[in-house]
């Protein structure tokens, strides 16, 4: 792997050498980035930024789809004391909406483990 430094100094060996030679600024220029660290930092940035694109289309499409589910399943109906969620009739916090919510988490953002059901007994 090259160092900062030693790209550094292979840019200016290569500038040095155009600008003896006389060449125009273009072709020094075309000669630098021409450099195979300078071409494979290009193609790794070119794939960092395809991947991270990508992975930014899919996390809309994913809060889209949250959203969704989340407006499906909303809070009690307020017409009716003691109901449960819109969507399922299950007592509210239905198990759809804390599963979005998703379980707690611990100190370095590991699950800490399923979220207990308090409809179940020990």
């Amino acid at each position: 792997m090259t160092t900062t430094e030693d790209l550094r100094q292979r840019i200016a060996d290569t500038i040095g050498q155009n600008m003896i030679l006389r060449r125009p600024v273009e072709q020094i220029a075309a000669d630098v980035l021409a450099l195979p660290e300078l071409r494979q930092l290009r193609e790794d940035l070119e794939t960092e930024t395809n991947v991270a694109q990508r992975l930014t289309a899919i996390n809309r499409r994913l809060e889209v789809r949250l959203a969704r589910v989340r407006a499906l399943h909303k809070g009690p109906r307020t017409d009716r004391p003691g109901s449960g969620c819109v969507q399922c009739g299950i007592v509210w916090p239905c198990p759809t909406s804390r599963a979005l919510d998703g379980p707690p988490q611990g100190p370095e953002g590991e699950s800490a483990g399923p979220e207990p059901n308090p409809s179940r007994r020990a």
